[in-house]
């Protein structure tokens, strides 16, 4: 029953998906809909100054393109020897608590009580004393610039790992803009540097694992991470990775490897489809309901690197800007800077008259593709 059903929750929707895009006409299939929103259970527990979050969805239908959150739940870390440790929801679907009190070697497990009065618990499980980061090392190749860690355990323990990471970058504007347009007149901008200089972050999005149980030592070597490519606005200016990296249990690493295994060579209906992904969490009420997750334990490590511009030279980053040359005159200036996707740059005087040159506004106004928040950890 259990396996039947996880099949028609994810099997049969990707197929789906795959003859949607390759057919003229779409086809949906009759599929029981009565198992279709199985709880998704998506973090760690964590030990130290590192926040515990854990995010809480369900599976959807295909037409639904928004993942859904699961609000007012009351979720509860639990020790061994019953202490409990509370998680505060943040946001719709997200609970995260600074758990600063728990051992290494002490087994610990989540327990999930969802607002419709179903109990979820996962397995216990051993915190692990992850390793530190040795370093985190990038070279640049044909490609671009690709990201490595080291790290190693001289005790031995840590075997399989995990890796996340936030990307964070600094870019500017192609064009300066000193001028608005307020119809039917130009005026002085006054917030120039504001939508200047800005930067945007972005989380890894794929699974990063490694197992060290073949090899002699426990030792990853330059394990790439991530590669930016060439000439991409990431380097434009500044660039900054912060590697977080987990040790799970055996039965953590092999959950990941399947995920990594269905993501990754799910491409075609000829590809293999995905395997029933047995998770640790389980219904307390009913032991045949699927519930897609695994939470582990561990104090994760963290190190950060910063890449600038001028250490990658040559990097040819060129944005796509729509430029415009325009007569001073309400007719010319309404025709070019009416609907706000062009914004005036500049001003000059040619053979005794005025003019003024202009830009899409995606070239002007970095806050349309991030923020003008400079991050705290930012030089």
């Amino acid at each position: 029953m259990r396996r039947k059903e996880l099949i028609k929750a994810v099997i049969l929707p990707v197929i789906v998906l795959i003859c949607m895009t390759s057919c003229k006409e779409p086809y949906y299939p009759d599929v029981d809909k009565s198992g279709a929103y199985y709880l998704v259970v998506e973090g760690t527990i964590f030990n130290g100054d590192n926040k515990t979050v854990i995010k809480l969805s369900r599976t959807a239908d295909l037409k639904d393109t928004k993942v859904k959150g699961e609000a007012k739940a009351i979720l509860t870390v639990e020790d061994e020897d019953n202490s409990k440790f509370g998680l505060a929801e943040e946001e719709n679907g997200v609970y995260s608590a600074t758990l600063t009190n728990l051992q290494v070697d002490k087994k610990y497990r989540l327990r999930i009580k969802t607002s419709n009065g179903k109990e979820y618990l996962s397995d216990f499980v051993a915190l692990k004393n992850t390793p530190e980061i040795d370093s985190v090392t990038w070279a640049k190749n044909a490609d671009g610039v690709s990201i490595s860690v080291n790290a190693h355990d001289d005790e031995n323990r840590g075997r399989y790992y995990r890796w996340l990471y936030e990307q964070t970058w600094e870019f500017h504007s192609p064009y300066i803009s000193n001028y608005d347009y307020e119809e039917p007149f130009i005026i002085d901008r006054i917030n120039s540097n504001d939508i200047f200089q800005c930067w945007k972050s972005q989380s890894s999005s794929t699974v990063i694992i490694k197992s060290t149980v073949n090899l002699s030592k426990d030792q990853v070597d330059h394990y790439q991470l991530l590669n930016i490519p060439m000439n991409s606005w990431y380097l434009s200016v500044l660039y900054s990775v912060l590697v977080k990296q987990y040790v799970m249990t055996q039965e953590e690493y092999q959950y990941w490897q399947k995920i990594k295994k269905n993501t990754e060579e799910l491409g075609s209906i000829f590809d293999p489809q995905p395997s029933e992904i047995p998770g640790n969490i389980h219904c307390v009420s009913d032991k045949d309901e699927v519930v897609i997750g695994y939470v582990g334990a561990c104090v994760p490590r963290e190190r950060r690197i910063f890449i600038s511009n001028a250490q990658v030279q040559p990097w040819r980053y060129r944005p796509d800007c729509f430029t415009v040359d325009v007569l001073d005159n309400p007719d010319s200036l309404k025709a070019a800077f009416h609907g706000g996707q062009v914004d005036p740059v500049g001003k000059y005087f040619r053979d005794g008259q005025t003019r003024y040159t202009g830009a899409s506004v995606t070239c002007i106004d970095c806050t349309l593709s991030g923020t003008n928040k400079k991050p705290s950890f930012w030089p």
